[in-house]
């Protein structure tokens, strides 16, 4: 079984989607004054220099009035129908150029309007995350979403959204 084609099929695929969307902070932790087990500083600039994919770990001391979401909240692709939460943002979209080029080359202006890092729900696909423009987002309300990294992000779901693991938390306040 783990040497069918199938499986190494998707094995592959999956390592492929996570790769460039940045790094798991539970691989890289360290403990902040509140005594909660956190990612490193360093390890986000070492690791994603250029803070691709919304793991900048600048903090988001401010919204933009463009940022329309927020992290924790459960969205609908409007295109492909899958359900996700927000696990980050940036203002503008910030990936490789090469990777813009490929996922926006019909749609410049996805390039330039506020991106998000979801945490994909696994029933509907076998990623675990992926990063999508504003404009093909809609949030959806008491849905719990399925992914075994949900608890690396949050704490618990509220009903209405997901609450913020505090390491997070220190990157959107205002979220």
């Amino acid at each position: 079984h783990y040497l069918s084609p199938t499986t190494w099929f998707n094995w592959f695929i999956s390592f492929v989607i996570e790769v460039p969307l940045g790094f798991n902070p539970l691989l890289h932790k360290r403990t902040w004054r509140r005594g909660i087990e956190s990612p490193a500083t360093e390890v986000y600039y070492m690791r994603e220099k250029y803070g691709y994919f919304a793991t900048s770990p600048a903090i988001r001391s401010s919204r933009s009035e463009y940022v329309k979401y927020r992290v924790g909240q459960v969205i609908r692709h409007k295109i492909y129908g899958y359900r996700a939460v927000i696990i980050g943002w940036d203002e503008i979209a910030s990936a490789p150029d090469q990777w813009l080029d490929e996922h926006h080359h019909e749609h410049p202006e996805f390039r330039t309007q506020p991106n998000y890092s979801v945490l994909l729900d696994t029933r509907d696909r076998r990623a675990h995350k992926t990063y999508i423009p504003q404009e093909h987002i809609e949030v959806i309300k008491n849905t719990k979403i399925v992914n075994a990294q949900l608890s690396d992000y949050f704490s618990f779901f509220d009903g209405v959204q997901y609450i913020m693991q505090p390491w997070l938390q220190e990157l959107y306040p205002h979220d």
